[in-house]
């Protein structure tokens, strides 16, 4: 995150010292710390922290000096008013893709998902998508990430996952996503008549080349952008980066735009037009969440290939 942040910078013509660095230890006690001696040498906008917790801690502090926030967790109850979460949030995910499959006819959505923090997010977020596409959540089953105890959820859902205009949804990714085809397709389901659909975990080497995904949907950025950022990374760098560091380098690059402008308040922050970054278009609302233009792309043995090109624009109001 911070070689992507100060790379960033560069680019854009500033000094990457004008980045102020401090490590939180992955500790909420020490994120607060630190987060008011970065105000106090005075910052005037607080990227990070990474995890939850810390970020929970941090926004006191900053929302009392009237300081945004602009965290990386995909803990959505981190956010609010004056804290804005520059991350990949699942619920974005989900809703992208199963507009699309229901727009291709696949409104009878049935889910296999990890008894997890992330899991519980799916599940919330594909029962307020298929409400809101008049698409059916016909059975959710929860699982424990023990391959012993996926053979019983995975039975339940294969039973429910078939006929006209059915749909699974597997948020899972690398051995996992194989364990769980594994399970599925032992109990009958057929990729060539169930549409399976992901989340952005499908953003992995190892998905390519796992049978059950093959053919499947996700919402996700253009493998152009992605690499674009990678080749950029490795150039300065010499090693390719984590998908997150991409989000260290569009924070970095959108606060830069804002401080230069001298605006960094939270109308500039919600802006209604939004921003361009390296994964693509973005933009925050006043609740702290953040928007993307994603792609639908359909997995292959190469890789994924792009079957809905992300939006040029945003052509709503934010909400």
């Amino acid at each position: 995150l911070q070689q992507a942040a100060e790379l960033a910078i560069t680019e854009a013509g500033g000094d990457p010292a004008s980045l102020i660095i401090k490590d939180t230890a992955g500790s909420p006690d020490t994120a607060r710390i630190v987060a008011q001696a970065a105000i106090d040498e005075g910052a005037g906008i607080i990227l990070g922290p990474l995890l939850s917790a810390e970020v929970q801690a941090v926004s006191p502090v900053a929302r009392s000096a009237n300081v945004n926030v602009v965290a990386f967790t995909s803990v959505t109850a981190a956010a609010g008013p004056g804290t804005y979460l520059m991350s990949f949030l699942p619920d974005e995910e989900v809703a992208n893709v199963m507009r699309y499959a229901a727009g291709k006819g696949f409104r009878n959505v049935s889910l296999l998902y990890p008894a997890s923090q992330y899991g519980a997010a799916i599940q919330k977020a594909v029962s307020a998508s298929a409400a809101r596409d008049g698409s059916a959540l016909v059975s959710a089953q929860a699982y424990a990430r023990e391959a012993i105890a996926i053979e019983q959820p995975a039975a339940t859902v294969a039973a429910a996952a078939r006929g006209e205009g059915a749909a699974l949804m597997l948020p899972e990714g690398g051995q996992m996503l194989r364990n769980v085809g594994l399970a599925l397709q032992a109990n009958g389901v057929d990729t060539r008549t169930t549409k399976i659909l992901g989340t952005g975990l499908w953003d992995d080497a190892l998905t390519r080349s796992t049978p059950i995904a093959l053919g499947g949907w996700y919402a996700g950025v253009s493998p152009q952008l992605v690499q674009q950022f990678e080749q950029k990374f490795m150039k300065a760098y010499g090693a390719k980066p984590p998908r997150i560091a991409s989000l260290g380098y569009d924070a970095a690059v959108f606060a830069f735009k804002l401080t230069g402008a001298g605006d960094v308040s939270a109308a500039a922050i919600t802006n209604p037009a939004g921003f361009q970054g390296a994964n693509g278009l973005f933009r925050f609302h006043e609740s702290g969440l953040i928007e993307r233009g994603l792609s639908i792309l359909q997995m292959g043995p190469g890789g994924p290939d792009i079957i809905a090109p992300a939006p040029p624009g945003f052509s709503a109001p934010a909400q």
